[in-house]
């Protein structure tokens, strides 16, 4: 049965999710000179945070091929990837921190690279679905077009991948469905966030993974995934390649990162051009000036849907402020508060053009491993993450993410919780002063506020930046 027909078989609501997750009103008070946590140094963190972006996400990837790590190439160490890095270490009679070594480090990824590269592991643009899948071309080699999408077997036939796109569910729907008892069926893990789903389990053929992500394509809303399937035999090998190619599974993306070959699934395949995307969030300081944080020049530069340019921008920490015409709102009286560990809200322009759209994701400040090193931010925040507004748990404002300065891994369409460097409200100020913008300081409340009156009092002032790609 192919996994169109499986997936329109198996797909009743669930409740859908929300953009902003509302927090608790409870009123804390704040103590004068209350005392400071001693926090036990991680030198294996510190050491893992210390790599450039590139390098800590090469390591995960790596660490996936040697099938130590199961979770999302987004170069933030989690428990997942310590687990990983000590299993790996055991093997190799060193330890953890001793991987992270430069000479070390190469060569682990040196050696994933040829195991990816005996594979022929590479993206492929699905014509049929829209989307774009990773695979292990060496593995899959015969291929067939479904209805929706395509198809790719084993020469034993032992193994499938299909992928598909649906205009008829949506995500909740067909989350019940794939998750519905059936006779030699097991669902062993499923998981339904607002714009992706994933269930994993057995039945009678073997182990099973499929996923799918919601998004619109010619301006109407669709479901595109995939399905992978296969015999227990073939558990050994085929656990590490579903990672990877969930990993590499981009349903809604346009294109592949530079310098990656993409191999055409469909006849008559046209090499996306340029396209418009969301490039950051935008802070309204007047009805002509704008602060964001750009790692990178903006190409047209678009501010709500209105031409935009940038004026200065500081090159340690990408603050930007721009020049704009049409701005409503102003981001009145910030009560800027210096950074502390704790949970805090990150407010984030999910849409451009000229109407507002504003998410809110909760998140979680991370010291700096380092004296005088750079705070960052544990949140989910999706497209627009330059210039991101994050607040503390009063409506303070603590500071702005930092754009980063590769585009973001996605898994499913959707970029995970990641660790984003962010500049303080000091730091923001100052770099506004200096460019003559003066903000008047409002006034720190020790009440605790929801996420709800957070984005209330703040999502008008925010708006996205987009730039010709």
């Amino acid at each position: 049965m192919n996994s169109i027909a499986f997936t329109r078989r198996l797909a009743g609501p669930l409740f859908a999710g929300c953009s902003i997750l509302l927090a608790g009103g409870s009123v804390t008070p704040v103590r004068a000179q209350a005392p400071v946590a001693i926090i036990a140094p991680d030198p294996l963190r510190e050491a893992f945070d210390a790599l450039p972006d590139a390098e800590r996400r090469a390591l995960q990837d790596a660490l996936v091929w040697t099938g130590d790590y199961k979770g999302s190439i987004d170069g933030v160490l989690g428990r997942g990837g310590v687990a990983a890095l000590s299993a790996f270490a055991k093997r190799a009679r060193t330890t953890p921190e001793a991987l992270l070594a430069d000479a070390t480090r190469k060569q682990l990824v040196s050696q994933a690279q040829k195991l990816k590269t005996a594979a022929r592991f590479a993206p492929i643009q699905d014509v049929r679905s829209g989307a774009t899948i990773a695979l292990p071309n060496a593995i899959f080699t015969r291929k067939s077009n479904t209805p929706n999408g395509a198809r790719w077997t084993n020469a034993a036939g032992s193994a499938s991948v299909e992928t598909f796109r649906d205009a008829d569910f949506e995500l909740p729907a067909l989350y019940e469905r794939l998750r519905a008892p059936a006779p030699g069926r097991k669902v062993t893990y499923s998981i339904l966030r607002p714009e992706f789903l994933v269930v994993t389990g057995e039945d009678q053929g073997g182990p099973f993974y499929i996923r799918a992500a919601r998004g619109e394509a010619d301006g109407k809303p669709l479901i595109r995934g995939y399905s992978l399937l296969y015999a227990r035999t073939l558990q050994t090998s085929f656990d590490v390649f579903s990672i990877a190619i969930s990993n590499g599974f981009q349903p809604f993306a346009a294109a592949a990162a530079p310098g990656t070959a993409i191999l055409s699934a469909g006849a008559g395949a046209v090499a996306p051009g340029p396209r418009r995307v969301i490039e950051a969030t935008a802070i309204a300081l007047t009805p002509t000036r704008a602060l964001t944080a750009l790692a990178r020049d903006c190409p047209d530069m678009r501010v709500a849907n209105m031409p935009g340019k940038i004026i200065r921008r500081d090159e340690a920490t990408g603050l930007t402020l721009i020049e704009t015409q049409g701005l409503r709102a102003a981001f009145a009286r910030p009560s800027a508060r210096a950074p502390g560990e704790g949970d805090v809200f990150v407010l984030f322009s999910a849409q451009a053009g000229p109407r507002a759209s504003v998410s809110l994701a909760p998140g979680r400040t991370m010291a700096p491993g380092a004296p005088n090193g750079v705070w960052r931010v544990s949140a989910a925040v999706q497209d627009g993450v330059g210039g991101a507004v994050v607040f503390d748990r009063s409506g303070s404002w603590m500071g702005l993410l930092a754009q980063p300065t590769q585009e973001p891994r996605r898994i499913a369409g959707v970029i995970p919780q990641a660790a984003w460097r962010m500049a303080s409200a000091e730091t923001a100020l100052a770099f506004l002063a200096a460019s003559g913008v003066m903000l008047e300081a409002g006034m720190i409340t020790t009440v605790e506020k929801t996420a709800g009156e957070v984005a209330g009092a703040n999502a008008g002032a925010l708006v996205a930046v987009s730039c010709q790609r």
